[in-house]
C-alpha cells in the first residue's frame, strides 16, 4: 500500500515537472499573488499561494526558459550580460515590494534601533543588546547608518540589494559547470524565491549579505580559488553563524578538489586545516576593534552569545506553550541547536559516503526541517499579529 502512495505521488511530481499548462499556472499565480501582497500587505493566504506558485515554477524553470523565443535567443548572449539582467530582475521583484510598508516582524525596528546606538557611539552587548550577533555585523550597520541614514526604507532597499547580487552569484557558480540555460534557470529559482522577496523585502532580514559571502565562497571555489573560499565564507560566518553549518562540506570539497584528499590522511588533514583556518580569520578579525575599544564589551558579547538567544523563535514558542524555556537545567536553544547539529552530522557523512546522491536523499527531509523552522515563525507572527489570520484589515 505504501509503494502504490509512493508511485502515485512520484506520478503526480512527474506530471507537474512535464506538462507546461502546470508551469504557467504557477507563474500566474506567482505574480497575481506578488502583487497582492504589494497592494493589500502580507496577509497568510497570499503567501501560501505565493509559495504554491513557485514551487509550480521551479519545476519547469528550465523549460520555461526554452520555450520562449525572446528568452532563447537571450541565452546565446555573453555572459556578462546575463550575470547583470539576472540582477537587475531580481533587485527589481525585491524592489517592488518596498511599496508595502506593513510591519510583519519586530526585525527592522530592532535593525534600525541598533544602527542609531552604533551611529551614537554606544557599545554594543554591553550598553545594548546586540542579539548575540557577531561584532561584523554591528560594524555593517554603523557603516550603513553613517552612510545613507539608519531609515527603514534604506535597510530594506540595501538588504534587497545585496540579495539581488546572490542571485546573479548563483548564475556565475552554476556556470562552471554547466551552460547558459540551465545557469539561468537556478538563478532565476533563486531570484523568484518568496521567502527572500518578502523577509528581506518588508523585513529587512540581512541574510541577503551573508548569503552573498556564501555563495561568493562557492563560486571560488568552483573555480579553484580555495584560500578565497574560505576567507569569503569567514566573513559570512563574522556577520551570522549559519555558514559554519557548510564548513565541513567546504573544507573537504576544497581538499578533493585540490587534490590533496587522494593522497593520504595528512594531507586531507593538512587541507581542511588550512581551509579551516582562513575560515576564521574574519571572525577572529572582526573582534579586534571591539576588545581594542572595550574588552567589557567583548566579554558581553560571549556571555549574551553564551545563552543563543539568536535561536529566540523555538525558544520564545516553547516558553508560551510549555511557560519555560529550560528543560532541566538545560537551555531549550541548545536542544533545538543539538538537533540541528546532529542532522547535519548525518548529512556529512552521507555524504562523504555517497556523493551527491546523499544530498538528493535529503531533499525531502530538508524541506520538511524548512517546513518545520518557518512553522515557528508563523506560529509566532499569527499570535502577535492575528488579524494576519483575516482580510478584515485589508483597505
Amino acid at each position: 500500500m505504501a509503494q502504490g502512495l509512493t508511485g502515485k505521488l512520484e506520478n503526480a511530481v512527474e506530471v507537474f515537472r512535464t506538462d507546461p499548462r502546470f508551469g504557467y499556472l504557477g507563474l500566474a499565480i506567482w505574480t497575481a499573488m506578488l502583487v497582492a501582497i504589494v497592494v493589500t500587505g502580507f496577509y497568510v493566504l497570499f503567501y501560501l499561494l505565493f509559495i504554491l506558485g513557485y514551487l509550480l515554477v521551479v519545476t519547469q524553470m528550465e523549460d520555461l526558459v526554452f520555450r520562449s523565443k525572446l528568452l532563447r535567443r537571450f541565452v546565446s548572449r555573453p555572459t556578462w550580460q546575463h550575470f547583470l539582467v539576472v540582477i537587475l530582475v531580481a533587485l527589481a521583484l525585491r524592489w517592488i515590494i518596498l511599496l508595502q510598508d506593513q510591519v510583519i516582524t519586530g526585525d527592522l525596528e530592532t535593525t534600525v534601533q541598533r544602527s542609531a546606538h552604533m551611529m551614537n557611539g554606544r557599545l554594543p552587548y554591553l550598553e545594548f543588546g546586540g542579539g548575540t550577533k557577531p561584532p561584523s555585523y554591528q560594524y555593517m550597520l554603523y557603516l550603513i547608518g553613517e552612510a545613507v541614514g539608519p531609515g527603514p526604507m534604506q535597510f530594506r532597499a540595501l538588504f534587497s540589494l545585496a540579495d539581488a547580487v546572490v542571485a546573479g552569484l548563483v548564475y556565475m557558480a552554476c556556470r562552471t559547470r554547466y551552460g547558459n540555460g540551465h545557469s539561468l534557470a537556478m538563478a532565476m529559482v533563486y531570484a523568484m524565491c518568496p521567502v527572500a522577496i518578502v523577509t528581506i523585502g518588508v523585513s529587512a532580514r540581512y541574510d541577503g549579505v551573508v548569503n552573498l559571502f556564501l555563495i561568493a565562497s562557492l563560486w571560488a571555489l568552483l573555480g579553484k580559488r580555495y584560500d578565497a573560499s574560505a576567507i569569503l565564507l569567514g566573513i559570512g560566518f563574522s556577520l551570522k553563524i549559519y555558514p559554519a553549518a557548510v564548513l565541513p562540506f567546504m573544507a573537504v570539497a576544497a581538499t578533493m578538489l585540490a587534490g590533496h584528499w587522494d593522497r593520504g590522511l595528512r594531507m586531507r588533514l593538512l587541507g581542511m586545516v588550512r581551509y579551516g583556518a582562513l575560515f576564521v580569520l574574519p571572525f577572529l578579525g572582526s573582534l579586534v576593534p571591539l576588545a581594542m575599544i572595550s574588552p567589557g564589551a567583548l566579554d558581553a558579547y560571549f556571555e549574551e552569545r553564551g545563552v543563543f538567544k539568536g535561536w529566540g523563535s523555538y525558544t520564545t514558542w516553547v516558553r508560551r506553550v510549555l511557560s519555560t524555556d529550560h528543560v532541566g537545567d538545560i537551555h531549550v536553544a541548545y536542544v533545538f541547536l543539538a538537533i540541528f547539529g546532529v542532522l547535519i552530522l548525518l548529512l556529512f557523512i552521507d555524504w562523504l559516503r555517497n556523493g551527491p546522491h546523499a544530498l538528493r536523499r535529503w531533499t525531502r527531509f530538508i524541506l520538511l526541517v524548512i517546513g518545520v523552522h518557518y512553522g515557528f515563525h508563523f506560529s509566532l507572527f499569527f499570535q502577535s499579529n492575528p488579524t494576519a489570520l483575516t482580510l478584515s484589515w485589508i483597505r
